[in-house]
């Protein structure tokens, strides 16, 4: 027992160390990729399961294959892109109209380089006025620029990390230095080049970069509305697009996140501490995923639809063609189009739906741990194997509980990766240490009863070895002996081997009954048989069993003596002894042997009664505290008689089935009067 309370104490101690190890793991700035794994896993899994809502404030113009079809491949004349600004701002009236393109270099046009051939030319210096305004007129960036001067137009650019700082195109102004954003504990991401449009653009429209975060695993999760660059910090797309359309001039910044200014309320949109905001996913995307109304450029160039959905809406300018790469892997589809990424964010921006990683959930994940891990350690080494489990998956279901709770009700993206894995790894740890500890206690309690104790009983102990321990104790059993009588001539008249035989088929016949009645037999003594009832195994009914087995081992002797004069051997008789009390019970012996037996009084005087029966009328005495117990027999007294070791004289009694056939052998003996008792009632 002190063997196996140390090894527990010793998975205890190492499920704490764990626990505090997950804790530290879990706070630390840069998470272990298997928590990471998990959390979005779970993240992943939630966004696919929300349902998808149609949203009309934003509507995407799409440069799909048709548009490229009809109106050319990409990129477009400038021309084209000014009418296509023109309709939208003038027809549909949008409150916002961004583009999720990028114009960074400037338009290539022969015409123009025939005029500038020209106006170089003494031969038409009087026509200079003329070509001067023949090329405003057809030169498409200048007349881009002068379609985007005073519209509600963002022009999109985008930053990068992988490109060795390149730098093209002109960046908008920044929005502040990055360091005042740094001092309040924001940490945005950083990036060492861009591709950005042509000045004249950017100088007469807004912009707003459209880069998103990539995981570590691909997929496009969250969208930065800060970014670092030089250090400065720039807005993103969707910032601008949010403060154009709500009439907010600037967005201020709280602990929370952002705060865009209305007519209305204020709109706080959460950030993560990099500045970064959880995109809320629903559906697959694109034209037939339902969630965003889509519509054709070529479409909006010829006139061909309803304008009035463009009327103060957000109109978001993007492509859906596989070949202009402008597709993202998301958790909802791997081919999901970035202008979507956009909207989606901005719908769940309105909605007040964005859901954020707070800075203090690995914090609380970490108590958690520490907690859930520390209980777990304690309460997972005092049960089985099916206990590890049923606990370790109501803990598991409560961290997921928490998880969605957190998530639907206070829009929170809990780190529960690390309680998972560490609940995980207790009930693993566990299981195969209990697996392995209730092997060795198995094979052990196999080894030690086996040959006690019938198989049956064998395997119920195998199945919760722990249950059966073999240190001793105190305990009520009922103890039987049984001898054969006249032993001495029946040896001197046979054979050794013969003897052997005899003694082996006597023996054999008394364990299977013993076995046969739940009893242990718990040793042979030359020509004895010593069994005792409700050990190891609890028996409620340990006095019956025992009477029961008694009876029948007079009666197998009898058939055992029909065989043994077929063979010629002597006859046998027996006499049996059984006795009920309090005795020790349990592993005893000195280092060089031992044996689970029983000790005691009670023991002493089941032996007592078993030499008793050489001078009874009946082969069979029971002590007064069996006949007490074994409520399903009725026995008889065999009076009181002298027990060799007490004071006084002990009444004996003997099962009435018994006594039926001395009673009639010695009617007329009146030495051993008997007499009959009621059973105890049940």
């Amino acid at each position: 027992m002190r063997g196996i309370l140390a090894k527990r104490a010793r998975r205890v101690l190492l499920g704490c160390a764990l626990s505090i190890a997950f804790a530290v793991a879990i706070v630390q700035s840069q998470p272990l990729p298997l928590f990471q794994f998990i959390d979005r896993f779970l993240s992943d899994a939630q966004m696919a399961w929300q349902p998808v809502k149609f949203d009309d404030r934003i509507v995407i113009v799409d440069i799909d294959e048709r548009s490229l079809a009809e109106q050319g491949r990409w990129p477009w004349s400038r021309h084209i892109v000014s009418d296509l600004i023109d309709k939208i701002h003038h027809q549909g009236r949008p409150k916002v109209i961004a583009f999720d393109v990028l114009f960074a270099e400037a338009e290539e046009s022969g015409d123009l380089k025939i005029i500038d051939r020209l106006a170089a030319s003494a031969d038409f210096k009087n026509l200079l006025p003329q070509l001067t305004a023949l090329r405003a007129e057809r030169d498409a960036d200048t007349r881009l620029r002068a379609t985007l001067e005073g519209k509600p137009v963002v022009l999109g650019f985008y930053f990068t990390a992988d490109r060795q700082g390149y730098r093209s195109g002109q960046l908008p102004p920044p929005l502040m230095q990055s360091g005042a954003l740094a001092a309040q504990g924001w940490q945005l991401l950083t990036w060492n080049g861009y591709g950005a449009n042509l000045k004249p653009f950017i100088e007469a429209a807004h912009g707003g970069f459209y880069s998103p975060r990539v995981d570590s695993d691909g997929l496009v999760r969250e969208l930065p509305l800060l970014g670092d660059f030089n250090g400065q910090a720039y807005e993103s797309l969707v910032s601008v697009v949010l403060r154009l359309y709500l009439g907010s001039p600037v967005a201020q910044f709280t602990p929370e996140g952002l705060v865009y200014q209305n007519s209305r309320k204020p709109l706080l949109l959460p950030l993560t501490p990099e500045m970064t905001a959880v995109i809320p996913f629903t559906g697959s995307g694109g034209p037939n995923g339902g969630r965003f109304a889509y519509i054709s450029a070529t479409e909006v160039l010829k006139g061909n639809i309803d304008w009035s959905k463009f009327n103060d809406r957000i109109v978001l300018v993007g492509t859906t063609a596989l070949g202009l790469t402008d597709l993202r892997a998301t958790p909802v589809n791997p081919s999901f189009p970035g202008v979507e990424t956009h909207a989606a964010l901005i719908s769940g921006a309105l909605d007040g739906d964005i859901k954020t990683r707070t800075p203090f959930g690995p914090w609380l994940m970490a108590l958690i741990a520490v907690i859930f891990g520390g209980a777990l350690s304690f309460h997972l080494t005092r049960v089985g194997a099916v206990g590890v489990v049923v606990v370790s998956s109501a803990v598991l279901l409560m961290l997921l509980a928490l998880h969605l709770a957190a998530r639907l009700t206070l829009g929170w993206m809990l780190p529960v990766g690390g309680p998972l894995c560490l609940v995980f790894l207790l009930s693993l740890m566990n299981l195969v240490a209990g697996y392995v500890t209730e092997g060795r206690s198995r094979r052990a309690v196999v080894e030690r009863f086996g040959e006690y104790v019938a198989p049956q009983l064998v395997a119920q102990m195998a199945d919760d070895p722990q249950h059966y321990q073999m240190d001793s104790s105190n305990k009520e059993l009922t103890i039987l002996f049984s001898d054969i009588r006249g032993f001495t001539p029946i040896a001197e008249s046979l054979s050794p081997q013969d003897l052997r035989e005899f003694l082996n088929l006597f023996l054999g016949a008394m364990s299977d009954i013993i076995h046969a009645h739940h009893g242990t037999v718990d040793k042979y003594m030359g020509d004895a048989v010593m069994a005792f009832w409700g050990a190891p195994v609890d028996d409620a009914q340990h006095a019956d069993h025992a009477v029961s087995a008694g009876i029948a081992m007079l009666a197998k002797t009898e058939q055992l003596n029909q065989e043994f004069v077929k063979r010629g051997w002597p006859a046998l008789s027996i006499g049996v002894g059984i006795n009920s009390g309090i005795v020790r019970v349990g592993d005893m012996g000195t280092s060089h042997r031992r044996a689970y037996t029983v000790i005691g009084d009670a023991v002493n005087l089941a032996s007592r009664f078993e030499s008793l029966t050489k001078s009874l009328p009946s082969p069979m005495a029971v002590g007064a505290k069996t006949r007490e117990l074994a409520v399903a027999h009725k026995l008889v007294s065999l009076g009181k008689h002298d027990i060799a070791g007490k004071t006084e004289k002990l009444e004996v009694f003997t099962p009435e089935q018994v006594s039926r056939p001395i009673l009639a052998a010695n009617a007329t003996n009146s030495q051993y009067p008997l007499t009959a008792t009621s059973a105890v009632s049940l």
